[in-house]
């Protein structure tokens, strides 16, 4: 809160270019996930898709958290060893 009233002396344009600076170096780290498990690609794709076009990063991570876990748990129905999301309890 103290530092709150500093954000006012940084002109939009300059907020703008580090946004897209940070975005691009972010980018760059996806070349390293594997898509060839459709339950990597599928929270991946919607994590970057949903952050754009929402303009939220947090719409992104939810959504990205969200099907990572549905995923996990339509994949752990079928095998009764899975767990879904870190949890510690057994699969139902």
């Amino acid at each position: 809160m103290f530092l709150t009233p500093l954000t006012s002396i940084v002109p939009t344009e300059i907020a703008a270019a580090a946004l897209i600076i940070v975005g691009a170096m972010m980018m760059a780290q996806i070349r390293y996930i594997d898509f060839s498990d459709f339950r990597v690609l599928l929270p991946v794709f919607l994590t970057v898709s949903v952050m754009p076009l929402t303009y939220s990063i947090a719409n992104g991570i939810g959504a990205g958290f969200s099907a990572g876990c549905s995923s996990t748990r339509s994949r752990a129905r079928r095998r009764p060893s899975a767990r879904c999301c870190g949890s510690s309890a057994p699969a139902s």
